[in-house]
């Protein structure tokens, strides 16, 4: 099946292989710890505890479930992670309806989502709607639970330095299992905002000092396309940014990118938070220009290439503030 290119090809030759201890690779700068752990993809068992609890229709080929991204600061008690199974949790309709909050006023409800992604369906699926059955024939008719295609409005999950801590030792049940989405970060707020992250300070006039990435997720949607979710992470004299993306390719109909940015300033007390979502038919991609051929989707950065053809649906500005400023 096709892969995320580079990104999770260690983590593929390990599957079938005993467990392994998680890989770790990290950065201190300003305060800050930067902390990517990767692994292997969920066994059989893990992966089936992982359907039945998080009310998936089904699970993806491919969870990375002991990958993890963690940035966080001792000073400023404060850690946000991006966590495959609070990643996938968001897929299933009552976790989004349970989190859903339209607007924001000044909330300690960090962790909530502002859009929930449209039902999307294979090309072919008038077809299996009006084909005919013998009278006869029962059919079952299937509660719909999740989203088929892992489309997730997931923009991290928020908690204290401590909380992150401990979260160290919890097992992957425990993981599966947490509450952190729901739980009130009693110590920082969100609301919103109009400012807008500086991309001119992401240039090459500010030269990365570290770069990292992981991934949580990828599926082939019963080959049917493709959906993956993965964090790219990188640090600067000044700031650090990170982009959280959930890509979804259903062939021949849709084209769909939800993207979630952060940035922050050291020594700020705010941390930004820019969520965007882009859609486009390939039909109309394509009468734009897009090339979609074996050349594109096999390639690595598959979603970069597509993002400049899709339209902006809703745009929403954020920002996180910390309990206090912290020393750098």
């Amino acid at each position: 099946r096709r892969v995320h290119g580079d990104l999770i090809w260690s983590s593929i030759r390990m599957i079938g292989k005993p467990e392994t201890t998680p890989k770790i690779e990290s950065h201190s700068q300003n305060g800050w710890e930067f902390i990517f752990q990767k692994s292997t993809i969920l066994g059989a068992k893990e992966a089936d505890l992982l359907e039945e609890a998080l009310t998936l229709q089904h699970k993806p080929d491919a969870i990375f479930g002991r990958n993890a991204a963690t940035l966080r600061c001792k000073d400023a008690n404060f850690s946000i992670e991006f966590l495959p199974f609070d990643a996938l949790r968001l897929c299933n309709f009552e976790a989004q309806n349970r989190l859903l909050k339209v607007g924001y006023g000044r909330s300690q409800l960090v962790n909530l989502i502002n859009y929930r992604p449209a039902e999307t369906k294979v090309k072919d699926h008038e077809l299996w709607k009006d084909r005919k059955v013998d009278e006869d024939t029962e059919i079952k008719v299937l509660e719909n639970l999740s989203d088929w295609t892992y489309s997730t409005p997931y923009k991290g999950t928020v908690r204290t330095y401590e909380d992150s801590k401990a979260a160290e030792s919890l097992s992957v049940e425990d993981l599966i299992n947490s509450k952190a989405l729901e739980t009130e970060s009693g110590t920082f707020t969100v609301e919103e905002t109009e400012k807008e992250i500086p991309l001119a300070n992401l240039g090459p006039s500010n030269p990365i000092l570290w770069f990292n990435e992981t991934i949580l997720y990828d599926d082939d949607l019963g080959d049917n396309g493709q959906s993956v979710c993965f964090l790219r992470f990188r640090t600067m004299r000044d700031c650090w940014f990170a982009l959280l993306r959930s890509y979804v390719r259903v062939d021949e109909v849709i084209f769909r990118i939800i993207d979630t940015r952060f940035y922050h300033e050291y020594g700020t007390r705010n941390i930004l938070r820019e969520f965007s979502v882009r859609e486009n038919t390939p039909e109309n991609a394509k009468k734009q220009g897009l090339k979609i051929d074996a050349e594109l989707i096999l390639d690595v950065r598959q979603s970069d290439t597509v993002f400049k053809f899709l339209n902006v649906i809703p745009v929403s500005y954020t920002h996180l503030t910390l309990p206090t400023i912290y020393s750098v």
